[in-house]
């Protein structure tokens, strides 16, 4: 990618984080029940010692943290393409005494060696994506995976009560009614699978005052 089109793509690019300043973490804690997504998401990784795990669009750091935290012998990589978000991510871990390696990059151009990384984890970021750019996202995230690697989502689904389809009009309004279709017709799990991902689930969901989050696993398996 030529000079020109790295600016172009940093002037198309618009960090959620920059919608809502310092409001974000407590904006996503309060409305999207992070209390009870964050460790369901944590003990859906089955982390043990030796694994690493790459957090794809990390925003503030507030998971990557967590993981570090929950299993100390586990190596976590976490890229996002806004540095305002990677400045307080880092403050988030200096607090922790953990260690991360912090990468500012797009998610679809990572950068990292590709068969690398044990988990793949990303929590609400896809909604964020432009249909076309969620397929590369998921290319990158299948080239980084080992064999036998896990991807592990949580994102925006299919609104299971009328009540919580008017909620993500909200999303949708704020991040795009392009880029939230796939979720709002429950489109996720479908996508991934065609990624080339085997063993694609659901693991559950999470009503919010937003909409409804679903829990996704898949495994890189050729």
């Amino acid at each position: 990618m030529s000079d020109q089109d790295e600016k172009q793509r940093e002037r198309a690019f618009v960090p959620a984080l920059s919608r809502f300043g310092a409001l974000y973490d407590p904006v996503v804690a309060l409305t999207c029940r992070e209390g009870i997504f964050r460790p369901r998401i944590i003990e859906q990784l089955n982390l043990r010692p030796g694994l690493r795990v790459l957090d794809l669009g990390c925003g503030t750091g507030t998971l990557a943290v967590a993981i570090a935290k929950a299993e100390p012998g586990v190596s976590v990589v976490a890229v996002d393409a806004d540095e305002s978000a990677l400045r307080r991510a880092r403050r988030k871990a200096e607090e922790a005494g953990v260690f991360i390696e912090w990468v500012r990059a797009f998610a679809d151009e990572t950068g990292l060696p590709c068969e690398s990384f044990d988990r793949v984890v990303s929590t609400l970021f896809f909604h964020h994506l432009s249909p076309e750019d969620k397929w590369k996202t998921l290319e990158q995230a299948r080239c980084l995976l080992k064999m036998g690697g896990e991807l592990h989502i949580l994102d925006w689904g299919r609104p299971t009560t009328v009540l919580h389809r008017l909620g993500f009009l909200g999303i949708q309004l704020v991040d795009g009614f392009e880029n939230t279709q796939d979720h709002v017709a429950g489109n996720l799990t479908s996508l991934v699978r065609t990624a080339g991902f085997s063993d694609v689930e659901s693991l559950g969901s999470l009503d919010t005052m937003w909409g409804t989050l679903d829990f996704i696993k898949a495994v890189r398996a050729e």
